[in-house]
């Protein structure tokens, strides 16, 4: 994964605005990571804002975006993607006070087909989520290549919920300060 390519993956929605939606992409590659450097995100869950790893991880990647901390490290933007519909994450952005945010987009993958591709479906159901979720997970990809991968899983936490500092914004955004510019 590693050097590789960030996959393209069929069935996979971006909402900018209500009027459009659902928009299909063609390619969340060449649309929104080719000749940036980005962060993508993988949530297990959108509007589960019981769940408190995914209200202060998203939250601090907003507090980055704000503090200029994304900037810092030359990150242009924020993709977040979750085993949704594309209803659920406007609904969820709208609730994160994103909406508007010009540093992040929410990829809709409501069929898991671009989670299972990046090789984070989880292997069983979270009893709160259900079937067909993704893992908690941070990546960082430059002009479309994936150039760090960090994954928040634990034996009885295989969605990251109690330890996912490693996908947290200090700490992706300082392993991307350590990996440079390149």
């Amino acid at each position: 994964m590693l050097g590789s390519l960030f996959p393209d993956a069929e069935h996979v929605f971006v909402k900018d605005d209500l009027a459009s939606f659902p928009a299909r992409v063609p390619s969340v590659r060449e649309l929104h990571l080719s000749g940036k450097r980005v962060v993508v995100l993988s949530l297990p869950g959108g509007c589960t804002w019981t769940k408190n790893a995914l209200a202060t991880q998203l939250a601090g990647y907003r507090s980055a975006d704000a503090d200029g901390s994304l900037s810092a490290a030359a990150v242009d933007a924020v993709l977040v993607i979750c085993v949704n519909d594309g209803y659920v994450l406007d609904a969820w952005k709208r609730a994160s006070g994103l909406a508007g945010a010009r540093a992040f987009t929410f990829v809709a993958d409501p069929f898991g087909t671009l989670t299972a591709a990046l090789g984070l479906s989880l292997e069983e159901p979270d009893p709160e989520l259900g079937p067909n979720r993704g893992k908690r997970a941070a990546l960082f990809v430059a002009d479309g290549v994936v150039r760090l991968r960090e994954v928040s899983e634990a034996e009885g936490d295989p969605t990251g919920d109690e330890d996912h500092a490693n996908s947290d914004a200090p700490q992706m955004l300082e392993s991307i300060r350590t990996l440079g510019t390149t």
